[in-house]
């Protein structure tokens, strides 16, 4: 079939148009579909573009793909969708027309085409478009584009499209996009998206969202993405997400989050995890989450750390946490922690922790508390 000139496809009447075969379409070339006039394209059914083939598709001038209608998108291939250029001819689509696709003829756009959708052109998208999207799809699009998805279909994003989530792409998520995440959909980042999430974005989880956290993707956070936890969270952490702290992490929290951890969570710490305790943090201690330390954990701290606790707490000590510690850290308490101690558990200490108190202790010993000590100790 011999090619038309640019003044013969002018000449066609819209008539003329309507009247054009599937086959006298599949036979236009490029150059021919760039011919014809926003007023001539008007009068294309979705049948007769639907029979362009992929190789003349690219030549529709954007004027005319701005003015296609759904009706005629309707005849648009995946195959042929994902012919179009995406810079050109796919930003030039009305956010109406782009409503219009399917997740099917999505399906065929190349993660370069997906990549140039506009910000606006993205906010028309439906839960159902969405759908169709692969996670190379997903994982091409700019942070601004991925966060003006209205935030209900952004909710809708499966685990496979979770996945093809950038690290750029988590960093910049807007707190309304993040927040329409569940728990199930965050579970599912791998501990280098979770390690990226944004700080604004971590301090904002609710506990629904949190409960599905696992141990290993708390284990990959930064000390900046702990300290932004809410005391909320801290408070429901879990005993198997607890495990995924290490020393670093138990290092990073505030003095207010060390209090917000349960007597629970405090009695399940490991002597790994109390490794990263400061004075300063051990100094805030409560006297209730205090009395949670079971006698092994208080053996492994440092007696600089022991001291940290505070004459008030410490003399909450009971005789079965102070069997843990050795005479070192005995040696390290202050005299008036020392008197502070309860009769009862100064009278339990063995020789080898009596054997710990240095002069300074003993020169300041009250009555009442060198009267708590027995003659096989002394």
């Amino acid at each position: 079939m011999a090619q038309m000139t640019e003044t013969q496809v002018q000449a066609l009447s819209s008539t003329d148009i309507t009247g054009l075969t599937t086959v006298f379409m599949e036979g236009r070339t490029s150059t021919e579909l760039g011919y014809f006039s926003l007023l001539q394209f008007q009068h294309f059914t979705s049948t007769q573009l639907g029979s362009i083939t992929t190789t003349a598709i690219v030549g529709i001038s954007t004027t005319n793909m701005n003015a296609l209608t759904s009706s005629q998108l309707s005849g648009i291939s995946s195959t042929q969708l994902g012919a179009f250029t995406g810079t050109q001819q796919l930003s030039a689509l009305t956010t109406t027309a782009f409503r219009s696709f399917t997740s099917t003829q999505f399906a065929g756009l190349a993660t370069t085409q997906i990549a140039a959708f506009s910000s606006t052109t993205m906010t028309a998208l439906s839960s159902s478009q969405l759908s169709g999207f692969t996670s190379s799809q997903i994982g091409s699009l700019a942070p601004g584009v991925l966060n003006a998805i209205e935030t209900t279909v952004f909710s809708g994003l499966s685990s496979t499209q979770i996945a093809g989530l950038k690290t750029t792409q988590i960093a910049a998520l807007a707190t309304s996009r993040f927040g329409a995440l569940n728990s199930t959909q965050i579970s599912g980042f791998t501990t280098l998206q979770f390690g990226a999430i944004s700080t604004v974005n971590i301090a904002g989880m609710t506990t629904s969202q949190f409960s599905g956290v696992t141990s290993s993707q708390l284990g990959a956070m930064s000390g900046a993405q702990l300290n932004a936890l809410s005391t909320t969270i801290i408070a429901g952490l879990t005993t198997s997400q607890l495990s995924g702290f290490a020393s670093a992490d138990i290092a990073a929290l505030s003095t207010t989050q060390i209090n917000a951890l349960t007597t629970t969570l405090v009695s399940n710490l490991t002597a790994t995890q109390l490794d990263g305790l400061s004075a300063t943090q051990a100094s805030s201690f409560t006297t209730t989450n205090f009395g949670a330390l079971t006698s092994t954990q208080l053996a492994s701290m440092t007696g600089t750390v022991i001291s940290a606790f505070g004459t008030t707490t410490l003399a909450g000590m009971t005789t079965g946490q102070i069997s843990g510690l050795n005479a070192t850290q005995i040696g390290a308490l202050t005299s008036t922690a020392v008197n502070a101690l309860a009769t009862n558990v100064l009278a339990s200490l063995t020789s080898g922790q009596i054997d710990g108190f240095n002069s300074t202790q003993i020169r300041n010993f009250t009555t009442t508390a060198f009267g708590a000590l027995t003659s096989t100790q002394l």
